[in-house]
């Protein structure tokens, strides 16, 4: 197991080019999604869970831009890892629209997926047009398991909408009934 500094390196490159799985040919060293996926797997979270009182029911993962693809990424990926995920202007054309050959590619397999998630976009960012077609996307598949919410916000840009991103992203996932 990797300690101190030497997992604050590791941590810090490896989420560098963690936005997916998909390598772009524009930004080398990306794609490594899936190291950085397990990096939080065996490493972040057993240290989290057993220094600190955290209850594994009520995970969460959240992210915006190239954070918000690696929070799909990972729902798609490994859905039980996290109870929730929040997707904050999600870079979902990055790497050739990876986000919809991943969903595409789980889709395959699975009908259904446990979990919750929260997507949201500002109306006035060039990702809006993609991330509402990738709503549309998930709530067309109707996802067995799946609790999904989605929000547009009028009048923001992509840094402009995560404070209300990830405060109602957060809501949505604690929220009890």
């Amino acid at each position: 197991m990797t300690t101190g500094a030497a997992r604050e390196r590791q941590a810090s490159t490896i989420a560098h080019q963690a936005s997916s799985g998909i390598a772009s040919p524009s930004n080398r060293g990306s794609g490594d999604g899936a190291k950085f996926l397990a990096f939080l797997k065996t490493e972040l979270i057993p240290f989290i869970e057993t220094h600190y009182s955290a209850d594994p029911s009520r995970r969460a993962l959240m992210g915006s831009s190239l954070g918000g693809l690696f929070a799909l990424y990972a729902m798609f990926t490994e859905p039980k890892l996290f109870s929730g995920y929040v997707a904050a202007s999600p870079a979902v054309t990055y790497a050739n629209r990876g986000a919809f050959a991943t969903e595409s590619a789980y889709a395959r397999d699975h009908t259904e997926l446990p979990a919750k998630l929260f997507v949201a976009v500002g109306d006035q960012e060039p990702l809006a047009a993609p991330v509402r077609e990738l709503i549309d996307t998930l709530r067309r598949r109707n996802y067995r398991g799946l609790t999904f919410e989605s929000r547009i916000i009028e009048g923001e840009r992509h840094s402009g909408n995560k404070p209300e991103a990830f405060n109602r992203g957060l809501r949505f996932l604690f929220r009890t009934k």
